[in-house]
C-alpha cells in the first residue's frame, strides 16, 4: 500500500463519491464515513490487548474467517 501515491487514492474517492459506493446497504456512502470519521477528533484507543490477547482473538474469529472466506469464494461479495 505504501507505493500507491496519495494522487491516486484521490482519484479512488472521488470515483467513488461520485459513483455513491457504500459497502453494502446497511452501509452509508463511503465517502460520507470517511468525511465522518477525518472530522473528528482523534482519541487513543481505550481497549487494548497484548500478543497473547491478540492469538486469543485470532483463534476465535478464525472459524467465522474460514467461512466468510469460503462464502467469497463460492458467491462473491455479493450476498
Amino acid at each position: 500500500m505504501a507505493s500507491i501515491p496519495a494522487h491516486e487514492y484521490e482519484r479512488l474517492r472521488r470515483v467513488g463519491a461520485r459513483r455513491g459506493h457504500s459497502v453494502d446497504a446497511t452501509h452509508p456512502p463511503t465517502h460520507l464515513r470517511r468525511t465522518c470519521l477525518l472530522a473528528g477528533t482523534p482519541v487513543p484507543a481505550t481497549v487494548l490487548t497484548d500478543a497473547d490477547g491478540e492469538r486469543t482473538i485470532t483463534g476465535e474469529l478464525a472459524p467465522a474467517r474460514t467461512a466468510l472466506a469460503r462464502r467469497i469464494a463460492r458467491e462473491g461479495l455479493d450476498f
